[in-house]
């Protein structure tokens, strides 16, 4: 797994550079389909294999998730899997700003990042995650308000995969 995994930030919000990675974990875990065509296939397995429990385990019992993962997966980027550097950049107002670079060494070290962010109860991600229950989907999203208003979207990944299961024939033929 040499893909090397590198962002940089240019004015972002650390919230949105986690987002991107928190993205990234939630497509690996869903599946090879789910991810660009140019991912390689044998890797996208393998990450799935190790990481798609892991963000199932995070929905089920994230307590657990936090006592079996939250260390092994902190001591892999302290040994080199995440580099942070900071730096600084002027803003049209003429005031500078904080500006943080972070490079991962590879993928699997991008993810475990990730997995962190899931298994800390203070982060957002762990109370909005969900598996889209549509039988032929199973992709694991973040569950966000509707836009209209009303509920999140606490069942199905999207609003076409809801209509597609509420109209199926296995929903409505009689048990």
């Amino acid at each position: 797994m040499a893909t090397q995994s590198k962002r940089r930030n240019s004015g972002h919000a650390p919230e949105e550079r986690d987002d991107r990675s928190v993205d990234v974990l939630l497509r690996v875990a869903s599946g090879p389909g789910f991810l660009p065509r140019d991912f390689k296939r044998e890797e996208a397995l393998q990450l799935q294999a190790e990481f798609e429990p892991l963000v199932q385990m995070a929905i089920d019992a994230p307590g657990e998730l936090q006592r079996q993962e939250f260390s092994r997966r902190l001591g892999e980027l302290q040994r080199g899997g995440l580099s942070i550097w900071l730096g600084s950049a002027r803003l049209q107002s003429g005031k500078q700003t904080l500006v943080r670079y972070s490079s991962f060494r590879d993928m699997h070290a991008r993810l475990s990042y990730a997995l962190l962010l899931l298994a800390e109860e203070q982060a957002p991600y762990q109370r909005v995650l969900r598996r889209c229950e549509l039988p032929s989907c199973n992709k694991f999203y973040l569950a966000q308000r509707n836009p209209k208003g009303g509920p999140a979207n606490r069942v199905y990944c999207s609003p076409e995969h809801r209509d597609e299961r509420h109209n199926s024939y296995d929903r409505k033929r009689p048990k």
